[in-house]
């Protein structure tokens, strides 16, 4: 089985103790009075590196990531997207990250940046990042909070996802099961609308010439769009900020994913047997190596006398016990099964290299994934690589299978990532 950590090193430096106070004290206004969507807000940390501009030089790196003149901080979020229409499925929570510019703060000419640390579809290519049309469009915003770390979430929450927050609108179809469209797949093909909300996407479309259906990703007119002669009603205005900037929000098309894959995930594990993986929690004593577990509940300050290194940078140690490998990998066969039985719920499989496996999160373990990369990971991963393990921020993780007349190994290869934990 094998866990692969993709980080992204986001960081910030040591202030002045006033402007600090400032951030923490904004902090806390919001820990103490969280509005409805806040589900949590984590008190500010001083990182050893700091997040810049633009990707440095690899001969650039250290200097501008180095935290030595305490210019930035960190602040860690959970922020709870809202929904007008109920869904039959949980949607989970958002994680995000801020970084805070303390010689600028509560300046709104240099507004706090927020990286994405949840899996989206519309981030995967940029690293968690968002445009900057998104903070140029907050400045141009009548809604202002208390402070500018507010307004940041709150705009995230409520123009970036607002494709989500106007749900109900976007159910709103323009066509109905019957409706003659055009439907774009490659070329544009005449057919017939034969099902609506069809395993998570908006259309399924009957494709006359063809002979066979095709699913519509979203309810766009670059995707389908009704044939000259029929008059379509799309509505552009999915809420009352007619001004904010495409760039500014998630496309409906990645939003749509996301909910298919949230979909998915919900229905693997919802009859799970194995309930203690899907809590809230890890359970540490029962899952993790003794040795570990003690070098974590000792608060990590020594170097891990777990560990041995067996070649220059590439480490091993026992992590989990085999009672924690032996859930995984029997829910993973159940889902497999589920898969098989079920043509509505799919396995992702975890790259172009490996037909068989699947990518955790697709299958319900995106939580269990957070808790062990933020709370077991991250600080064996610092101790162990202090510059480029410093902060783990987000990671894609995964499990393949190999056997005798299906994948056999794998070719050599390079990971894009900074650090990788395989088990």
């Amino acid at each position: 089985n094998k866990i692969k950590t993709l980080t992204l090193s986001l960081a910030m430096s040591d202030p002045s103790n006033a402007m600090s106070s400032l951030v923490e004290s904004d902090v806390n206004d919001l820990k103490q009075n969280p509005p409805p969507w806040l589900i949590n807000i984590e008190k500010p940390i001083k990182p050893k590196y700091k997040c810049p501009e633009t990707h440095p030089s690899p001969t650039d790196a250290k200097p501008v990531l180095e935290n030595t003149n305490g210019d930035e901080m960190r602040v860690r979020a959970t922020v709870r997207p809202l929904l007008r229409d109920a869904t039959d499925f949980k949607i989970p929570p958002i994680k995000v990250e801020l970084d805070v510019n303390i010689n600028s703060y509560p300046s709104e000419t240099s507004l706090p940046r927020l990286w994405i640390r949840s899996s989206l579809s519309a981030i995967e290519s940029t690293g968690g990042g968002i445009h900057p049309k998104f903070y140029d469009a907050i400045r141009n915003s009548s809604h202002k909070g208390n402070n500018p770390i507010e307004t940041v979430l709150w705009h995230f929450v409520h123009r970036y996802l607002r494709r989500n927050a106007d749900f109900e609108k976007v159910k709103r179809l323009r066509f109905q099961v019957g409706d003659e469209v055009l439907a774009n797949v490659g070329n544009w093909e005449h057919g017939t609308v034969v099902a609506i909300w069809d395993e998570g996407f908006p259309y399924r479309i009957h494709l006359h010439d063809i002979g066979q259906d095709v699913h519509a990703p979203c309810d766009m007119d670059d995707v389908i769009k009704a044939p000259p002669k029929m008059p379509s009603n799309l509505n552009n205005s999915l809420d009352d900020d007619d001004s904010w900037p495409e760039e500014a929000k998630i496309s409906q098309a990645s939003w749509m994913e996301d909910m298919r894959n949230w979909k998915n995930a919900y229905e693997f594990s919802k009859n799970s047997p194995e309930k203690e993986l899907f809590d809230k929690t890890f359970q540490n004593n029962k899952w993790i190596n003794p040795k570990v577990n003690k070098w974590l509940c000792d608060g990590c300050c020594n170097t891990p006398d777990f560990v041995e290194e067996i070649s220059p940078n590439i480490f091993s140690f026992q992590l989990f016990t085999t009672d924690f490998c032996n859930a995984i990998i029997s829910e993973y066969e159940r889902c497999e099964t589920l898969a098989s039985q079920t043509k509505q719920l799919r396995i992702v499989r975890p790259n172009s290299m490996n037909n068989y496996g699947a990518i955790m999160k697709n299958i319900g373990f995106q939580s269990l994934i957070d808790i062990m990369q933020d709370e077991i990971l991250a600080p064996i991963a610092a101790a162990l690589f202090p510059i480029v393990g410093a902060e783990l921020t987000e990671q894609h993780c995964f499990l393949v299978r190999y056997a005798p007349g299906e994948d056999l190994g794998l070719d050599m290869h390079v990971d894009e990532s900074d650090i990788t934990f395989n088990v």
